[in-house]
């Protein structure tokens, strides 16, 4: 199944509370990023769920960053 681009989302989840974050994710991109880091690194990264058009994976928060961007002029 093809999906369109607005269809293709990836939403990261976690909480204050927890170590972990769950990314669950539509794109084709996004998985063929995360799914080597998946393989290299299993005691990191593991994918909890799988269907034909998705993926869940659960990695620590530590694994999520953030940043800034410069503007170009």
């Amino acid at each position: 199944m093809t999906l369109s681009r607005l269809e293709q989302e990836t939403i990261i989840n976690f909480n204050a509370a927890e170590d972990k974050a769950i990314l669950y994710t539509r794109d084709p991109a996004v998985m063929r990023t995360v799914d080597p880091l998946v393989i290299k690194f299993p005691e990191t990264f593991r994918c909890i769920g799988e269907a034909d058009i998705d993926k869940t994976y659960e990695m620590p928060k530590s694994a999520v960053s953030y940043r800034k961007l410069c503007a170009v002029r």
